[in-house]
């Protein structure tokens, strides 16, 4: 038997919470393994201002007791970082999701990781669809497999949102989500980094749409110039604390140098060369590049509609 824990840090999401909840519900009721997997959700409120019996009471109304519901609520606004850290030291499955209060998971999530076994694996990877609504429409996040390698992680957002990824707990407890201080964003990035810098994971990709990313106009990761500031500062933490081998030090330098180019703080000419040389690397991704024509095109569709 296999336990599963969802972690939702929740801050000033009533809008969104339930259809996240009730997505992990309509799964679990359309798979016919559910009781062969043991099920919890853990709700993590980073808002004083929440009324945490209320949001309790309307979460408990859509479960239903299908599984069991943790509410713990922060006693400052910490952040979604520590939100997480948090969720992950009070949620009790063997494997840990963290899902955003504003995404979802599909109605063929469990029936497709335990079809694949996903058990036999320590960090599994997921394919899904990012859904626009300003106009209306989705793009794959992956049309070919990607490489999930400490390099690629460092050098690309390879891994778009902690939701597609479901992983070992003791791997999360030794390789926490890391708290930006100044600028907010990329701790996921890190953590992954962190984790593959540490263990050598047997990783699972599944190429079915499980995970679906909301895309709206108050999405944090729409700020891209404060998520590039972020990994700068990051990358200074990491750098000081050591927590990489001096091999991947050459690698890191691209990414720094590409997160210059893009927050126009490169000063030297060579700098930014190489952050220019980075960004069209990254950008001509085949994922990537596919990625950005699909969106055109189904903008454009869209709007002609």
């Amino acid at each position: 038997m296999t336990d599963l824990s969802f972690i939702i840090p929740f801050y000033k999401g009533e809008m969104f919470i339930e259809n996240a909840v009730s997505s992990i519900i309509k799964a679990y009721s359309f798979s016919n393994f559910n009781k062969e997997l043991v099920i919890e959700m853990v709700v993590v409120v980073d808002s004083v201002e929440t009324d945490t019996l209320k949001l309790t009471d309307i979460l408990f109304s859509i479960i239903k007791n299908k599984f069991k519901l943790t509410v713990h609520r922060n006693l400052l606004n910490e952040g979604v970082a520590k939100s997480r850290n948090t969720g992950i030291g009070i949620a009790q499955g063997e494997f840990i999701l963290c899902l955003d209060q504003d995404d979802a998971i599909t109605v063929d999530f469990f029936k497709v990781l335990i079809h694949r076994e996903f058990g036999n694996y320590d960090f599994i990877i997921c394919n899904g669809i990012f859904q626009f609504h300003q106009p209306v429409y989705d793009i794959k996040i992956y049309y070919i497999k990607p490489r999930v390698t400490l390099k690629n992680l460092i050098l690309y957002d390879i891994i778009r949102s902690p939701g597609q990824v479901v992983v070992k707990k003791a791997m999360l407890e030794k390789c926490p989500f890391p708290s930006p201080q100044k600028y907010f964003g990329a701790d996921d990035k890190f953590c992954w980094i962190s984790l593959f810098g540490t263990f050598s994971p047997k990783v699972l990709y599944i190429d079915e749409t499980v995970y679906i990313g909301n895309m709206h106009a108050s999405n944090f990761s729409n700020d891209h110039k404060q998520l590039y500031y972020c990994v700068l500062e990051l990358w200074e933490q990491f750098i000081k604390q050591g927590k990489l081998s001096k091999p991947m030090m050459s690698i890191i330098q691209r990414n720094i140098d590409y997160c210059k180019f893009q927050t126009n703080t490169a000063k030297e000419i060579k700098s930014k060369c190489f952050g220019f040389y980075q960004f069209l690397c990254y950008h001509l991704r085949p994922n990537k590049l596919i990625s950005f024509l699909v969106k055109k095109l189904s903008s454009l569709k869209a709007y002609s509609n």
